[in-house]
């Protein structure tokens, strides 16, 4: 009964931390301006007027949309944090190209109308001069209005995202062709952050070079289309990479028979102690222990033959996951990789092409040691205490 109620205050101390959060940035978006009118500095290396309220997260975050480098600052309204994670009422996105030709703006705006219903893209509502453009994002949230200005001789934009309810489309439409007017940009200082800017992208370049031909020769190629996932010879599954180089792939780590495949699913749990033997991924880490990542998956058919799959982590509770949010067909593959009658261990996992080649090539190493030490009787796995 204790138990209980200790976990009862702790829910209700949490719903009234969160709602006391909300409650405040509630307030704080109450207060907002309706003008570009406060001046923010960006790194120190340009500023933008946006309107009171917006509070400036972080500082510049490299984006590398395609082929082309730019840098991005993100300002928030009413932020605050609940169950689900960071919330806020309203985004403003101020993005910054290189200064030269073919920077990569033209990536961005406008992109053309999509093939599918849900695709967003951008429709010129403002034209100022040929240079100076503000559109409309459609294809968002229902509750959402979003506008970007774009300045196409300075290679700058500004995009506004807010609740459908606190501004009309004339007041955004005026707020981010201020905006965008406003920028000032600090030499050398935003000659420094657009080198750096570039250094970072080239870096990743590389690196998603080296890490597709590691990929490729350890694993197996990448999936040309997302509807043709690669099956490996030893059963592992690589799917398409997506512009940003993220790419989904399941390690096929060991298989066992079961009479009833849920029952015997949920009676394993991750033997950390085989896991952080194997593991060199994260050796440098100072509390290494797995997370969404690198933790292994048991998946096995339903009863009405679709796949369901079970995180193994180092307690001894069952943690079923979303395997409905791996691509269609990707999940198809697996799905025919678990064979009814069976439990299959697999590593599910997002890796993003452009992480440092050193960690990649580590990721992959370490998945062949787990294949090896199922197959040789000492998998990352172990059964749960009796009764659990």
């Amino acid at each position: 009964m204790k138990r209980f109620l200790s976990l009862g205050l702790i829910a209700f101390a949490l719903c009234a931390v969160g709602c006391t959060a909300r409650g405040r940035a509630e307030r704080e978006v109450a207060r907002r301006g309706y003008k570009a009118d406060q001046p923010v500095e960006l790194a120190g290396a340009l500023t933008v007027k946006v309107p009171r309220g917006f509070i400036l997260s972080g500082g510049a975050t490299p984006q590398f949309p395609g082929d082309k480098p730019h840098i991005q600052f993100f300002l928030n309204l009413g932020a605050y944090d609940d169950f689900n994670g960071p919330k806020n009422f309203g985004t403003i996105t101020v993005r910054a190209f290189p200064p030269v030709r073919d920077n990569g703006l033209s990536l961005h705006y406008p992109l053309n109308p999509m093939k599918g219903p849900n695709d967003g893209y951008w429709q010129t509502v403002r034209t100022f001069s040929p240079l100076l453009h503000v559109y409309k994002r459609i294809g968002t949230a229902p509750d959402l209005r979003y506008f970007a200005a774009v300045d196409t001789e300075r290679y700058f934009a500004v995009e506004m995202s807010v609740r459908k309810d606190l501004y009309t489309e004339d007041q955004l439409i005026n707020i981010v062709d201020d905006a965008v007017r406003s920028i000032e940009i600090k030499q050398p200082a935003y000659d420094q952050l657009m080198a750096k800017a570039t250094a970072e992208y080239e870096e990743a370049l590389r690196a998603k070079e080296k890490n597709t031909a590691d990929l490729e020769t350890r694993v197996g190629k990448i999936a040309k289309e997302y509807e043709e996932p690669t099956v490996t010879a030893k059963g592992d599954v690589v799917g398409k990479a997506t512009e940003g180089g993220d790419l989904e792939v399941a390690i096929r780590l060991g298989q066992v028979s079961a009479a009833d495949p849920e029952a015997e699913a949920k009676r394993y749990q991750l033997d950390e102690t085989a896991w952080k033997k194997l593991t060199t991924e994260l050796q440098n880490a100072p509390d290494k222990r797995p997370n969404d990542d690198v933790v292994a998956v048991a998946c096995f058919r339903n009863k009405r033959g679709e796949l369901n799959a079970i995180r193994l982590e180092p307690g001894e509770a069952t943690h079923y996951i979303y395997c409905d949010g791996w691509g269609k067909a990707f999940g198809k593959a697996v799905l025919a990789g678990t064979p009814e009658g069976t439990v299959v261990f697999w590593r599910y996992r997002i890796v993003n092409l452009k992480r440092k080649p050193e960690l990649f090539a580590a990721w992959i190493t370490d998945s062949d040691k787990y294949r090896t030490a199922a197959r040789d009787g000492a998998p990352i796995w172990k059964v749960k205490a009796a009764g659990k």
